[in-house]
């Protein structure tokens, strides 16, 4: 079984064991949450949707956040090269959400972010590309965001190198699951509204 087909049955396996606990609420439209694996240390923010901008966009701008090119992610889709697709049935793509768009068939739009240290030193990585992916732990649907762009926030500036996108989420309990490399991490429990 392959890492992202492990990853998925974990996803669910942890979503139904959790089921009707109370989760880790959006706090003032904001979360924060982190889990450590052997490698690294992974930051889960899920916040307000962010206005996407280029770096040329960046200089003139005092907030959202600035897309960066990462090298291998055109020829690896999240780093999903070569990871056995099958028994993947029923897994959907959260696509980014379209620029301007708040809400959009019930669904919240919110930036999900992915902060990904070095466990050893510190440092964020940069040469990385997790994949991302949300299980409904009311429906059991499981969404991988797509597409995962690396990008920092204009305010904050280079040391808040991170990984996400704007998705659409509807209100719910979701289990997230962050892999990169190989290593896996798992955040049950997060209330979306």
């Amino acid at each position: 079984m392959s890492v992202l087909a492990r990853a998925i049955a974990l996803t669910v396996a942890v979503s139904m064991m959790t089921a009707g606990r109370s989760g880790i609420s959006l706090a003032q439209g904001a979360i924060q949450v982190t889990q450590r694996t052997e490698y690294y240390s992974i930051v889960l923010q899920i916040g307000p949707m962010e206005e996407m901008l280029t770096p040329e966009e960046a200089a003139a701008a005092t907030d959202g956040e600035v897309m960066l090119s990462t090298p291998g992610s055109s020829e690896a889709d999240q780093g999903m090269a070569g990871m056995d697709m099958s028994g993947m049935a029923g897994m959907s793509m959260a696509s980014a959400a379209p620029p301007g768009t708040t809400a959009l068939d019930g669904a919240s739009v919110h930036h999900i972010e992915a902060h990904v240290y070095d466990l050893a030193t510190g440092a964020p990585e940069a040469d990385v590309m997790p994949f991302i992916a949300m299980t409904d732990q009311a429906t059991g649907i499981t969404t991988q965001l797509a597409p995962v762009m690396a990008m920092y926030g204009v305010a904050e500036g280079l040391d808040d190198l991170h990984y996400g996108n704007n998705a659409l989420l509807p209100p719910s309990i979701y289990t997230f699951v962050i892999i990169v490399d190989n290593d896996l991490a798992v955040f049950p429990d997060v209330v979306v509204h």
